[in-house]
């Protein structure tokens, strides 16, 4: 009991530094909810430094400028900056935001037009000095280092005594995810998909880069992005790409195109025929079997992890049906 007191009087200290006073504070699971003489609030425990904490504080500012306010902007502390340090850790504090998690199977377009209204609205961000800005790396340079990681995997995983059922399954489909991965490579080479890169990094277009269902919040006809942790100068149909392979994944019968979504995405942010076959060439990238197979061969196994087995057994399962609707236009 005396810890539990303990744990609120540090994070009621933490609150107040904000300038408000704190009623009452929820543990969750990654963040606090804190009920305070102004209303209801959400306290993180942020894994970034300041400079970056700036970036994504100057990003939230700029959109909310351009029209873009459904998002957790930062509250600033009496001190000024949009966070606090204490007991060793940098905090934020955000407005407690209604509703509930996207579920993409169902919202996907409403969750596409927000994403094109957030991506103009954030297009050509200006951040101050001290703010820390990531760039990542470019998309077809990623994906043909994927290419190379498959073969000295197959190599490797051949040269063991004995074979895992997922050592097995990664072999016995590694040729074709590679030559999937190759034709995406060759197609975004003739579209001249570094060109873009280009223009992005030269206009400060920027991606969120994680785009899931506890980072979009649905309350009606409101769409919520929030949490900029991992967002970065880069090519915005990188996000819609994001967000229509998780649709494709979930969804069993996938009513809604890839057309669909780009025409909803249109009415907000230009797509031309050269961005719609880059979309097309994108979603080729088998992208959950490149992060399921790194998740596993990137660690020293001697058994193998129920989750990432049937995460395995999922993707394979699904590649026929997702092959198929990504080839419909």
């Amino acid at each position: 009991m005396n810890g539990v007191i303990c744990l609120f009087e540090m994070q009621k200290t933490v609150v107040e530094s904000f300038g408000v006073q704190a009623k009452k504070i929820t543990k969750e699971k990654t963040y606090y909810i804190v009920e305070t003489s102004e209303g209801m609030r959400v306290l993180r425990v942020m894994q970034e430094g300041a400079p970056r904490i700036l970036f994504q504080h100057a990003l939230k500012e700029f959109a909310a400028g351009n029209g873009f306010t459904k998002t957790d902007r930062f509250f600033p502390s009496l001190s000024g900056e949009p966070y606090t340090a204490a007991n060793g850790e940098i905090y934020v504090l955000t407005e407690y935001i209604e509703g509930r998690e996207a579920n993409f199977e169902t919202d996907l377009l409403q969750a596409a037009e927000a994403l094109a209204h957030w991506h103009n609205c954030t297009c050509g961000v200006t951040v101050p000095d001290d703010a820390a800005d990531i760039t990542p790396p470019v998309f077809i340079d990623e994906i043909n280092k994927q290419i190379s990681q498959i073969n000295q995997i197959k190599k490797k995983v051949r040269a063991q005594a004995r074979l895992s059922d997922f050592d097995v399954m990664f072999i016995k489909h590694a040729d074709a995810y590679a030559a999937q991965i190759s034709e995406a490579s060759e197609k975004l080479g003739k579209l001249n998909y570094t060109a873009l890169q280009r223009q992005a990094q030269e206009n400060n277009f920027i991606c969120h880069n994680s785009l899931k269902e506890e980072t979009v919040c649905i309350n009606g006809t409101d769409v919520y992005i929030t949490q900029y942790n991992e967002a970065a100068r880069g090519v915005p149909l990188n996000d819609l790409c994001s967000l229509i392979r998780r649709y494709a994944r979930l969804s069993a019968d996938a009513r809604v195109s890839v057309a669909d979504v780009m025409e909803v995405y249109n009415k907000r942010r230009t797509i031309s025929e050269s961005d719609a076959e880059i979309i097309y060439s994108m979603l080729m990238y088998p992208a959950a079997f490149i992060k399921t197979v790194t998740q596993y061969y990137s660690k020293k196994r001697t058994w193998t992890p129920v989750a990432l087995l049937n995460r395995m057994q999922s993707v394979i399962s699904g590649k026929e049906r997702y092959d198929a609707y990504i080839e419909k236009k």
